[in-house]
């Protein structure tokens, strides 16, 4: 059930009114049933693992508290089950198949249905037990609230992770505010719009048919699709995101807020605390720090932040792309902290060599991320070296002729979405606006993304797969 299907619209209005009818008791039981028909609709076989993995952190979760003693090794049941639940549903190809490339009379493996959000449910449940164990949460008495927390279906699939210690107390105290309303309403349209009418269509009218065809797209058209996908891959997680909170929201729950304009970073350290927020802040407090930090030698931080980086990237997929998208990453973080680069950019030109340091190496890293093999991706770099200086400048003298200016005009426009609102300037300008610009504005706008909205094509969320 896809945030931009008509269906979901119609599940999402039906459970708010059941919801909003009952107290806070019944408001569980309700919440319960609606996620579990939710994650039914992806997998039903499924479903009945989420409640198994929520069966074994919450009686861990319990044993860790109860029996000081044998903490650990109640720690090291929870952890093994949830990180074997993974490697057997997400990386058992992976590794039967580079076993099988190693020892040939290993038969290769036959394709695993991925349960679907399996990589963010299963890190949300780690992060209860672990903060048991680091005494920085009592474990939740009611397995029902526990359950409840685990399968709450607007966050369940794609983020953000959200952690126990900062949702089990919500539950209690859980109120429908009216008042926010109407403002979580606009987040979920301006996530909607980000996602079907802009980011699908990066995707459909360019990154697509450049990806598909590698080999008989011209070199312009393939360095246009490198650029097109990381705005997609923004647009549409962040888009997602942005309707998750909303509904949260509306249902009264504060989830934690997963972008902050993160093209506008000018290093990397601060990219990625701008960019899926939830998994780096997770990734550092329960791996980075876990490892040692930066608390030892400088060798030993790099090989933090690179092991870090790396289980970053295989989070994402079973794959070696995934793996040298992290790498690289991991890569970009030494070298900043190798040459002090965040304490060196204290002037407007050291920041815009910042900024084209962030986004050159995030947008050449995520040729690995879309590619689906190294060759393929090696194919697009080629290609995209090949571009001259003269076929450059030709494009850039005849911008007043090109011949797609719907593509020029989406371009402009998923820019725009991700810089207008971070420059507090331009946003003050706006907001005293006289109203009759803002309805022109609105309307506008919304010509043009019905305009882009590619009927009929509803494609699912590019983090589902994660």
């Amino acid at each position: 059930m896809n945030f931009i299907q008509p269906n979901f619209l119609i599940f999402l209005f039906i459970f708010s009114c059941l919801y909003s009818l009952f107290g806070q008791r019944a408001r569980i039981s309700i919440g319960i049933i609606g996620s579990f028909y939710f994650y039914a609709y992806f997998s039903p076989q499924y479903a009945v693992l989420l409640l198994i993995s929520s069966l074994v952190d919450f009686f861990c979760g319990r044993s860790i508290y109860r029996n000081k003693s044998n903490k650990r090794l109640w720690l090291i049941l929870s952890l093994c089950c949830n990180l074997g639940i993974l490697l057997y549903f997400k990386y058992d190809d992976f590794i039967i198949d580079n076993l099988a490339y190693l020892f040939p009379d290993i038969p290769k493996s036959k394709s695993t249905l991925v349960p679907m959000g399996i990589s963010f449910f299963t890190f949300q449940t780690m992060s209860y037990t672990i903060d048991i164990y680091r005494g920085q949460l009592i474990p939740s008495r009611s397995f029902k609230e526990f359950l409840f927390y685990v399968s709450f279906f607007p966050q369940l699939v794609a983020g953000p992770i959200v952690r126990a210690k900062d949702f089990l107390p919500q539950i209690k105290n859980a109120s429908i505010d009216r008042t926010v309303f109407s403002s979580s309403c606009i987040r979920f349209l301006r996530g909607f719009a980000k996602k079907a009418c802009l980011a699908d269509s990066l995707g459909i009218y360019i990154v697509d048919p450049a990806y598909n065809n590698i080999n008989n797209s011209s070199p312009e058209f393939v360095l246009l699709a490198v650029i097109a996908y990381g705005l997609q891959l923004y647009l549409d997680f962040s888009g997602y995101s942005d309707m998750a909170i909303a509904i949260g929201r509306i249902l009264g729950f504060k989830f934690p807020e997963n972008f902050n304009y993160p093209y506008l970073a000018t290093s990397f350290s601060e990219f990625w605390k701008r960019w899926h927020i939830s998994l780096s802040s997770w990734l550092k407090d329960y791996l980075y720090i876990s490892l040692g930090g930066n608390r030892y030698s400088i060798f030993r931080t790099h090989s933090n932040l690179m092991a870090t980086m790396l289980l970053g990237g295989l989070w994402h997929g079973a794959g070696w792309n995934f793996i040298i998208w992290g790498a690289l990453n991991g890569f970009y973080l030494i070298i900043e902290h190798f040459l002090n680069l965040k304490n060196n950019l204290s002037n407007r030109f050291m920041r815009t060599i910042g900024h084209c340091w962030v986004i050159g190496g995030f947008f050449f890293s995520l040729i690995f991320f879309r590619a689906t093999t190294f060759n393929e991706a090696c194919t697009i770099i080629q290609k995209c070296l090949s571009i001259s200086y003269t076929t450059i400048m030709f494009h850039l003298t005849h911008l007043n002729r090109i011949e797609n200016w719907q593509i020029a005009l989406l371009l402009c426009l998923c820019c725009g979405t991700h810089l207008v609102k971070a420059f507090s300037k331009i946003s003050l300008t706006f907001n005293k606006s006289p109203l009759t610009f803002k309805i022109l504005y609105y309307t506008l706008l919304g010509f043009w993304l019905l305009h882009f909205y590619p009927s009929g094509k509803v494609t699912a969320f590019i983090y589902f797969q994660f």
